[in-house]
């Protein structure tokens, strides 16, 4: 059954509905701090009407279209954060040396901001770490360079050099010593260190120049790559022997024989060596043979043998013709004929 339509002639229905929504309060998102105190109505202006009209100050502590909830996270956000830059800094100076501790301290006092403070911090951090790491590299170059076996004169001049910066050198960092630690330093040890940390160099500053070959062995795995010093054969041998084989021996004798018994100056003898002259007071085609004799005793390299395979026979052609060249210098006394007999003596 089907109930009538009740009708509504004079739209009261329509008027009332108008005047509830009139009525209501039109609420804004938030109020000034004296219209919510007192707890009356505010327009949201700024300056809102009601304070206009008492002619008091209208402060808001929220921002436009911004809810007290709202303003609420803001301010604990931004309290939180201020907190924690003044932790901050307090942790900056209280980690600071005197000088540093004073500089924030000073712009403290200054009025400077937190942030700015902060920033100057972190350089200074910056470039007393960078500063720190170039005194440990210079210190530790200088360790090595010191504890070489290279000439006192050179130790002086390239120390000096490095120490006053009046030479533009790229030093090896900390890591870069592994190859070298707790062994003898030679002056081929130094040139691979610095060819690590600068690969374009060629030469020793101050002691010398090199050639490449002589440099580029570097040892960053503990495998030997390669003879460590560098030599010709020629003049000193009249076997046909490679100047690989001659480096690789005469590498052998500078690192295990002649560390504990010292029959030559390494830098004197492998400078000499290099320069080919027959006549030299520090090497000889004697002594260069008597060296290869002892040193083909720690080798397997197939120059060492005289017969091929036969353990036995390592170094018997250099000590032969060690002996040979002795009989030819009897009577005539030099340095280079004592270190010679000295080495035959210990082979």
């Amino acid at each position: 059954m089907e109930h009538p339509a009740i009708e509504d002639p004079g739209g009261r229905g329509a008027v009332l509905f108008a005047s509830v929504e009139k009525s209501k309060r039109q609420a804004v998102v938030g109020a000034c701090e004296r219209c919510r105190s007192k707890k009356i109505k505010c327009d949201g202006q700024r300056p809102c009407s009601t304070c206009t009209k008492k002619n008091v100050r209208c402060i808001f502590t929220v921002e436009a279209n911004e809810s007290h909830q709202e303003a609420r996270k803001r301010k604990f956000g931004e309290v939180s954060q201020a907190h924690n830059e003044a932790q901050d800094v307090l942790s900056a100076i209280a980690n600071s040396d005197e000088k540093t501790a004073l500089e924030l301290f000073n712009g403290i006092r200054r009025g400077q901001s937190v942030a700015a403070i902060l920033r100057d911090s972190r350089k200074g951090s910056e470039s007393r770490a960078q500063d720190l790491d170039h005194q440990q590299r210079r210190k530790l170059f200088i360790m090595a360079l010191v504890h070489s076996t290279a000439p006192l004169r050179d130790v002086i001049a390239l120390g000096t050099a490095v120490l006053n910066g009046s030479i533009q050198l790229s030093l090896p960092t900390p890591d870069a010593y592994a190859p070298v630690r707790d062994t003898i330093v030679y002056l081929e040890s130094i040139g691979q260190l610095l060819q690590v940390a600068d690969p374009d160099i060629t030469t020793l500053p101050l002691i010398g120049t090199y050639e490449n070959n002589s440099l580029h062995h570097v040892i960053e795995d503990g495998i030997d790559h390669g003879p460590v010093v560098w030599v010709s054969a020629t003049p000193w041998l009249n076997f046909n022997i490679s100047d690989i084989a001659a480096s690789h021996l005469i590498s052998i004798f500078l690192h295990i024989n002649n560390p504990f018994w010292r029959y030559v100056k390494q830098d004197l003898f492998v400078k000499a060596m290099r320069s080919g002259d027959r006549n030299s007071k520090y090497c000889s085609p004697l002594l260069v043979n008597s060296i290869l004799a002892l040193a083909s005793q720690s080798s397997e390299i197939d120059e060492s043998f005289s017969v091929p395979g036969d353990l036995l026979s390592r170094g018997d052609h250099f000590h032969k013709e060690a002996l040979r060249l002795r009989a030819l210098e009897e009577g005539h006394a030099s340095l280079t004929n004592i270190q010679a007999l000295m080495i035959l003596s210990m082979e």
